[in-house]
């Protein structure tokens, strides 16, 4: 039988080892299956949406009608969209979704008016051609679209009185239209070859660029944020551009160039001004980048901007009677704040004002380098930013503590606090300690991060985690303890609380009498109390109450204990005397057993 048992279990180990071997076949074709369906699922939508997940936000809705390509030349086919025409009530095109491989929408040589929104366009050739095209089209809008393009999104030329406001672009926009306004829009520069945000071409006169976001990306080098060839009197205003590698803004043979309020980071350069006369450069910032700022140009005006933090020089005069003064210039490539390639340029106002310089040693006038004799007159130290960084915080629901930030740096200005990435608290500041109540919080974990700003556009952040625990009194553990008649107990407890412990009574009573209450004393986590020596064989109960320091009470468990009689050491208690004579007995009885065997 036994040996039966063996063999059906040696068989059976065997159909199940092929039974097993043939399931993980079949399993592992059918895995293989899925991970190939998945593989190519996934690598179709790596294809498919390669673009579109550059685009911050999409604006295509489930109510956008997929629409064919569509071509308009003069004034034909803009009558089947609403409107006349006119500036008061122009045609209408929106609320399109068309992808194609050719240009999306071509409209040409007309003057009527035509507004171009809420769509979304996406050109998927490979050619050179833009998504939208506008050329001898007067009078046209495009807002509040999102546009895909190969290498341009929207390709606008040889217009007059041309918006394009409150788009998201993938691909750059390229104009020649004088006066076109830019605003608002953001624009994506990670696409095939596509180097440009904005390129404003020759002869683009009095065109406005405004607030627009342009994102760069280091694997695409020799980019351009925004271009202006050859085009006078063109305003670049409060844009932000970051992560370009290449030039953030750059005018060339470009006069009477308006560059102000431009947030610059991360850019292989920051401002180029190449061959452009009397451009008035004022109030940018352009840090963590390689180069700072050139002023290829004569007769420039250039105040109150930030340049710091680059590993390359901070602002380069190459061209002659170009004014620095108010600007905040540190800790660029050591000894290369600023630098003067030609000689005759003003570092200062002529009358009080000079330049804040982070190598400057608060002592004489400031020697610009370079060797071409530029001297700051009235210079004034730049101080790095800091803030200290206080640790994380446990505290109780209705807590005193506070949160308290030391912060300094060149002209302290304002500071803002949120909670959890929520304004809390924002005001104009004077350096002065920070400090923040934590009473209002209620039980959770809350993320604190301050923020100082500084005139010198320089700011500075720290964060603290502050975890609220609701109110529920000190934890107490108590030491157990035993009495001896008429000698004093020393009760011990264990508190601890995270607001600190206020006050801890020990209450006792006797043989279930009334409770009687001690005054605890001890340092922040041991406390003593002491019970009056007591009668033999009574029964003492005892229990602490504690505070912690917001006056929440806890009360422990009632231990107690007997209180034993005292015991004499000179009488030897009867027990012992008792085992002591049956050991004698056992010892004679012992040996004359022996002596009776011999």
């Amino acid at each position: 039988m036994l040996r039966k048992q063996r063999n059906t279990a040696a068989s059976w180990k065997q159909m199940w080892y092929w039974k097993v071997v043939v399931m993980k076949g079949r399993y592992i074709v059918m895995i293989g299956m899925v991970l190939l369906l998945l593989t190519m699922s996934v690598e179709v939508n790596t294809t498919v949406n390669a673009t579109l997940e550059q685009v911050p936000e999409r604006r295509i809705h489930a109510e956008l009608t997929p629409h064919g390509q569509i071509i308009i030349d003069g004034n034909t086919g803009l009558d089947a969209w609403p409107g006349e025409g006119t500036a008061e009530d122009p045609y209408v095109i929106a609320g399109l979704n068309i992808t194609f491989d050719a240009i999306c929408l071509a409209i040409s040589n007309t003057n009527a008016s035509v507004v171009v929104k809420d769509s979304f366009f996406q050109y998927t050739g490979t050619e050179y051609l833009s998504a939208i095209s506008f050329l001898n089209a007067n009078n046209s809008r495009v807002e509040n679209c999102t546009i895909i393009g190969s290498w341009v999104s929207i390709y606008h030329h040889n217009s007059y009185n041309c918006n394009i406001s409150s788009n998201l672009l993938l691909g750059r926009i390229s104009t020649n239209n004088p006066g076109v306004r830019i605003t608002h829009n953001t624009i994506n520069m990670h696409h095939k070859t596509s180097a440009y945000g904005i390129r404003i071409l020759w002869n683009t006169h009095d065109a406005y660029v405004f607030n627009n976001t342009i994102i760069g990306d280091d694997a695409y080098a020799n980019g351009i944020g925004i271009e202006v060839l050859e085009s006078h009197n063109v305003k670049v205003l409060e844009n932000s551009l970051t992560g370009i590698n290449g030039v953030a803004i750059q005018f060339q043979e470009s006069h009477n160039a308006t560059i102000t309020e431009n947030t610059i980071t991360e850019c292989q350069t920051g401002i180029y001004v190449s061959l452009g006369d009397f451009a008035d450069i004022r109030y940018n910032l352009v840090c963590d980048g390689n180069y700072g700022m050139t002023v290829q140009g004569n007769n420039c005006t250039v105040v109150g901007n930030s340049v710091f933090h680059n590993d390359g020089p901070g602002i380069v005069a190459d061209r002659f009677n170009c004014t620095f003064y108010g600007n905040f210039i540190g800790f660029n490539l050591e000894d290369w704040q600023g630098f003067e390639v030609q000689a005759a340029n003003f570092w200062d106002d002529g009358i009080s004002v000079g330049n804040y310089w982070s190598d400057y040693d608060g002592e004489g006038v400031y020697y610009v380098e370079g060797g071409r004799g530029g001297i700051d007159h009235y210079p004034q130290v730049f101080t790095e930013s800091v803030i200290t960084q206080p640790a994380d915080l446990v505290v109780e629901v209705g807590t005193s503590e506070t949160i308290s930030w030391s912060s300094n740096g060149t002209l302290p200005e304002s500071y803002v606090l949120t909670i959890d990435g929520e304004l809390e608290e924002s005001d104009s500041w004077d350096g002065s300690v920070l400090t923040f109540d934590l009473g209002d919080l209620v039980a959770g974990v809350f993320e604190f991060e301050l923020t100082t700003h500084f005139g010198s556009r320089m700011s500075v952040s720290d964060s603290v985690t502050v975890t609220v625990e609701s109110a529920s009194g000190p934890s107490i553990v108590l030491t157990q303890v035993a009495g001896i008649e008429n000698e004093a107990v020393i009760v011990t407890a264990v508190l601890f609380d995270i607001s600190g412990i206020l006050e801890a009574i020990l209450s006792y009573s006797v043989d279930n009498s009334t409770w009687i209450n001690v005054t605890m004393s001890g340092d922040s986590i041991h406390w003593n109390g002491t019970i009056p020596g007591q009668a033999a064989d009574t029964i003492v109960g005892y229990k602490v109450f504690a505070w912690d320091g917001l006056g929440n009470l806890a009360i422990s468990d009632t231990e107690s204990f007997t209180v034993a009689v005292e015991t004499l050491s000179h009488t030897p208690p009867m027990t012992l005397y008792l085992i002591t004579g049956v050991g004698v007995a056992g010892v004679v009885v012992i040996g004359l057993v022996v002596m009776k065997r011999r």
